[in-house]
């Protein structure tokens, strides 16, 4: 087998995932991203209003991009419907 059918045979292998899935966010990242406190977030996620991170390590904790982005899609979508009012 040539070196070259070995890397395409590997990369048939590959599962197809968007790198944008795979980006996660520390919870500096956060509080510089959404201009929030640390203690916002916290606080959020005591109200369940926040994505559930995931364990990283002992300590750390992270979140998809991707839920951050539907969060604040989600975020987005109800300001403009009180916005709007709705009864129109």
């Amino acid at each position: 087998m040539t070196p070259r059918q070995e890397t395409v045979g590997a990369e048939q292998c590959r599962p197809n995932i968007d790198s944008k899935h795979l980006k996660m966010l520390r919870m500096s990242d956060l509080v510089h991203l959404l201009n929030i406190s640390r203690s916002t977030i916290y606080n959020l996620l005591k109200e369940g209003a926040f994505p559930v991170p995931l364990k990283f390590g002992k300590r750390g904790i992270i979140w998809p991009a991707s839920e951050i982005e539907t969060w604040l899609a989600g975020k987005a979508r109800a300001s403009s419907t009180k916005a709007g009012g709705g009864d129109e």
